[in-house]
């Protein structure tokens, strides 16, 4: 384990060692997570890819001052090629084995999905919480990065002179003050308790492995907020610092694609937290009070998802249609609510919704010698009700936590509501998704006319329709159709000449 020392402040890298090979699930992440999915669904054409962020990388030093993952300056090489790096901490810093896989995963041309972003800033973690956080030393500076990725830890056996409570409160305002959505990393031990330091912050995303092998749970006794769930998200990768980068590269690209109110961190954090999917990891659940499961948050990351929740466009309460988000205004005592509706063509339809809140935190600079300090104001009570007619069929109200989840694996056909209630005033980011499923027909085939009905159909959804000529069957796609209702005819535009057909449907997109 990496523990360098910038000043007084002692760092814990996330991982263990650099192993060979390290990184080798790139190309499984970016299937796990929907990236291919998400390039198939756009056909390749206007994918987004981290143009015109910013990226913010800081790193724990590796041995002496190791901390860049490229020489300042012009990059070069496969993945650096036509990136600028930027060394903010400029003190001549050296390349780092991990920065540097950090970097491959975040903006790298081929392991990470942002070939479009261009500039990254990077500091040591240490000059991150002395001259940007200003831990001792005054208000927080100003942050530009639009994503930030963080993959290291602070233990506190490592140094009993900081203070986490104070780090986690100053980075949560800088997150306020400057708005970046802040990757965090937990580290790779399932045997250890959370980090001591920024995991357990309110306004973050911290990051685990969807094997479920990193450090997760309630955040601590000492820390502001005790209870609360980490890591908010999980990413197939070999280690936490990685998936962290992954991470990292996937919210760039979503902020490349969103609008100024979708770029806000709560609304961003809500976008990537419901587009989450259950089905890849151990035993997902959670309970009324527990909005995410204790190991893997909100679920396995899926950039998917998200972006279809992204371009679904901003909702405000009311009428809303299957994807959307909204960045809500709420005062106190306030409730807004929100209508859903499973078609009933449908057969079911997976729903997923998250509401998220920052914190906010107040300055306080006592006189004399002693420096200022961030006071946390009173956090926002933010609950969920969910309502099939006058029944409320699932509540999402935790007494601690800043997010609140909504999911149902199978939602039958039918009309819901969402009531969002809150004591205090607050700005909420509210994401969700419908996934309709449905089992498709094909019916009333006339070969003569090539002509063949499609039943039980989703209204909106695309379908393939694929024809083979044999037996044993050789498919190959004729058509890609979208539904105007549960039903509808197609007639080949070129029919075989003689001989017999067999046709099919396939779910184009999801």
């Amino acid at each position: 384990m990496a523990s360098p020392r910038h000043n007084r402040t002692c760092l814990a890298v996330c991982v263990v060692a650099l192993a060979a090979g390290a990184g080798s699930a790139a190309a499984q992440w970016k299937q796990t997570s929907g990236f291919n999915a998400l390039n198939a669904f756009l056909d390749g054409v206007g994918v987004p890819d981290g143009s015109g962020v910013l990226a913010g990388q800081v790193e724990a030093l590796e041995g002496g001052y190791k901390y860049l993952p490229h020489a300042a300056g012009a990059g070069t090489g496969t993945n650096f090629t036509g990136k600028v790096i930027t060394d903010v901490t400029g003190v001549g810093g050296d390349v780092s084995g991990h920065s540097r896989v950090v970097g491959y995963n975040f903006f790298g041309n081929v392991r990470s999905i942002c070939t479009g972003l261009v500039d990254a800033h990077c500091w040591s973690a240490g000059d991150f919480i002395d001259n940007v956080l200003k831990v001792d030393n005054g208000q927080v500076a100003e942050f530009a990065p639009d994503v930030g990725n963080f993959s290291w830890a602070i233990a506190s056996d490592l140094d009993p002179v900081f203070d986490g409570t104070d780090i986690c409160r100053r980075l949560d305002h800088l997150i306020n003050q400057s708005g970046f959505i802040a990757m965090v990393g937990t580290t790779n031990d399932t045997t250890a308790a959370l980090p001591e330091a920024m995991v357990p912050c309110y306004n973050v995303i911290s990051v685990g492995r969807s094997t479920g092998v990193h450090a997760a749970g309630f955040t601590p006794l000492t820390r502001d907020g005790p209870g609360r769930i980490k890591p908010e998200i999980v990413v197939e990768h070999d280690l936490t610092s990685w998936s962290t980068a992954a991470a990292s590269s996937m919210a760039a690209a979503l902020h490349s694609a969103a609008p100024a109110a979708a770029q806000r961190s709560e609304v961003m954090k809500a976008i990537i937290m419901a587009g989450a999917t259950k089905e890849e990891v151990a035993s997902w659940d959670k309970t009324a009070s527990r909005p995410l499961d204790d190991v893997y948050g909100a679920g396995l990351m899926n950039v998917f998802h998200s972006y279809r929740i992204l371009v679904a466009g901003n909702q405000a309460p009311g009428v809303v249609p299957r994807r959307g988000w909204d960045l809500l205004s709420l005062g106190s005592l306030g409730s807004a609510t929100y209508t859903f509706t499973i078609d009933p063509s449908a057969e079911e339809g997976e729903f997923s919704l998250m509401a998220t809140w920052n914190r906010t935190l107040t300055y306080a600079d006592p006189p004399g010698p002693r420096p200022g300090a961030y006071n946390p104001d009173l956090l926002p009570n933010v609950d969920l009700q969910f309502h099939d007619g006058a029944t409320i069929i699932q509540e999402s109200s935790s007494p601690v936590d800043n997010v609140e989840h909504i999911y149902f694996p199978s939602l039958p056909p039918g009309t819901y509501t969402l009531t969002v209630n809150t004591d205090l005033p607050a700005e909420v980011g509210i994401a969700w998704r419908t996934e309709l499923k449905q089992s498709p027909r094909v019916t009333r085939p006339s070969v003569l006319a090539a002509t063949i009905g499609l039943d039980d159909l989703v209204t909106g959804a695309e379908y393939d329709i694929e024809r083979s000529l044999t037996i044993p069957y050789s498919w190959s796609q004729r058509d890609t159709v979208t539904a105007p209702g549960a039903f509808m005819d197609w007639t080949d535009p070129s029919p075989p000449a003689g001989g017999k057909a067999y046709y099919r449907l396939n779910y184009g997109t999801p």
